[in-house]
């Protein structure tokens, strides 16, 4: 049996899911608990909610998965994406003021998303020690792939061509996967 225990993003509407042998078994968003819309942080209480209904224990869960990449990770992918953008902003703005205000956000934006991602991976640390998961592996998913693994896995479909897309993670803005006898193919990011 493998039991995989799923982390949402933690910046808001923190959920914890728990798969077993590949079946979604329990989904608990902690907002549900706290009453607080949109809650951020480690989702404690549904990682003890799922315990405590499934009749589980942290030693009986085989990997935790978290859907970005670590923080460090993040930032180069954010990186990489500001120096992209550097020669294509300058063509589309064209003149040097509007091309150096865009450059100021964008270095403000990735500043504090780099920061961002590195208070929440912390969180995520001590979250999961907290609950006693703190020696259980941790696969750091990127985040598109686990919005289309959550898509196809869920669909029922045995083959499926996936397309996410929301403003950005693990340094997409969205992507389009083939999928196939439960297997996932990245086509175009």
């Amino acid at each position: 049996m493998t039991t995989i225990l799923g982390i949402s993003a933690l910046d808001k509407n923190v959920t914890a899911a728990l798969v077993v042998d590949g079946r979604i078994v329990k989904v608990v968003m902690e907002e549900r608990l706290t009453r607080v819309k949109q809650q951020a942080g480690f989702p404690t209480r549904a990682v003890e909610t799922i315990f405590r209904e499934i009749g589980l224990s942290p030693r009986d869960v085989d990997l935790v998965t978290y859907p970005f990449f670590r923080w460090q990770a993040e930032g180069r992918e954010k990186l990489a994406g500001y120096l992209a953008d550097l020669a294509h902003v300058g063509q589309q703005l064209g003149d040097p003021p509007g091309w150096l205000r865009h450059q100021a956000y964008y270095l403000g934006w990735l500043a504090f998303t780099t920061w961002s991602h590195r208070h929440w991976n912390a969180v995520l640390r001590r979250g999961l020690r907290g609950c006693g998961l703190g020696r259980t592996p941790l696969a750091y998913v990127p985040h598109h792939a686990a919005h289309a693994a959550s898509a196809y896995f869920c669909s029922r479909f045995d083959r499926a061509l996936v397309a996410t897309f929301d403003w950005y993670g693990s340094g997409l803005g969205g992507s389009v996967w083939l999928a196939e006898g439960g297997r996932m193919r990245l086509l175009k990011k």
